[in-house]
């Protein structure tokens, strides 16, 4: 049978279409595609004529449509795919972009020290949920977390930690008008009043991840002596905390104008300071202030090694470059540095 023209015009768009595959995918297997495609129109147009012909055409595009984004999302060499790691290639520099891409958000809000504007916060706030939505749609289309939706996970998580304790103390007032959202905000405003909370549930759900890492991984005797290191750090920093305070009660002292003896608090050592040191506080009234002090750096610094753990999950699939979950966490406190109150975060 002659080839006419309705099946010569659809195998030469349906060649076109091809070239919209990645170039490895469209060099194995357009020349097999073409034929099928072609040997489908033949039989459509000897039974139904033109109108098959255009039939046929509105079942393939659709299919044609998604498996063109599958291959681009999934295939290794692709522009813009998840950068699976192929020996002896080299990452595209589409997806590398990608992987720039939050680093970059966050490099322009630089701008804000020299106009002396504070949007920085706006950008931050806005970008860490924008970023991570691109992620959970290649998600869920390929089944697999693409390497460059690793720092939005760190920059996400960093915003949920600090929503906690900043957003129901800036601004008070903020969904009075929801119900349902002001019972969230009245749930947080407490848990803000007391980290300790939230602390506990974080050591929880990373004693959890911690015993099932170390099950799975008997032989890693590294991530336990980093554990290890992780936990005295976290311990001489609320020591510190504590011995800072303590060392500052001659000046508090001498502020509140109180009548503590001083040769008393001279001649005592550390140890003996230290109920000295509390009942002063109680009579000052900031006790409760180094409490929660402490309490904040626990926060931090739990949450830190609770996003820690929760990384052990990415390391089986991205290995090495699971340290972008950090680097997303981070990334706000490089770039702009820490405010005065918020020093202790880790």
């Amino acid at each position: 049978m002659k080839t006419n023209r309705w099946i010569d015009g659809s195998r030469r768009l349906f060649a076109c279409l091809l070239n919209l595959y990645p170039r490895q995918y469209h060099s194995e297997y357009a020349v097999s595609m073409s034929q099928v495609f072609v040997d489908q129109c033949r039989d459509t147009y000897r039974e139904k004529g033109a109108g098959g012909i255009l039939l046929l055409w509105l079942r393939i595009l659709p299919d044609l449509g998604y498996t063109v984004i599958m291959e681009h999302l999934t295939i290794p060499h692709a522009g813009w795919g998840l950068l699976e790691p192929v020996p002896n290639a080299p990452l595209p520099w589409k997806g590398v972009f990608l992987i720039l891409l939050p680093g970059l958000v966050y490099l322009v809000s630089q701008i804000a020290q020299l106009t002396g504007e504070p949007w920085y916060l706006t950008v931050y706030y806005r970008a860490a949920f924008v970023l991570i939505i691109p992620v959970i749609i290649v998600w869920i289309i390929t089944r697999r977390f693409p390497i460059w939706g690793l720092i939005p996970v760190g920059l996400l998580f960093r915003l949920v930690k600090e929503i906690g304790y900043q957003f129901v103390v800036l601004h008070p007032g903020a969904f009075s008008s929801n119900p349902f959202l002001q019972a969230i905000l009245s749930l947080a405003r407490t848990v803000e009043c007391n980290l300790f909370i939230p602390s506990i549930l974080f050591l929880a759900v990373s004693a959890i991840l911690a015993f099932w890492y170390f099950r799975r991984n008997r032989s890693n005797r590294t991530g336990k002596i980093w554990l290890g290191i992780f936990l005295f750090i976290l311990a001489a920093q609320i020591a510190y905390s504590f011995y800072s305070s303590i060392s500052d009660i001659p000046y508090v002292m001498m502020a509140e104008k109180l009548n503590l003896p001083v040769d008393i608090w001279l001649q005592a050592n550390f140890i003996e300071r230290i109920p000295l040191a509390y009942d002063m506080y109680r009579q000052i009234g900031i006790w409760d202030a180094l409490v929660m002090n402490a309490s904040y750096i626990l926060y931090n610094s739990l949450a830190l090694m609770l996003l820690i753990f929760l990384g052990t999950f990415f390391t089986r699939r991205h290995g090495f470059f699971t340290i972008f979950i950090l680097v997303g966490y981070f990334l706000p406190a490089m770039l702009v540095g820490l405010p005065p109150e918020a020093q202790n975060d880790p």
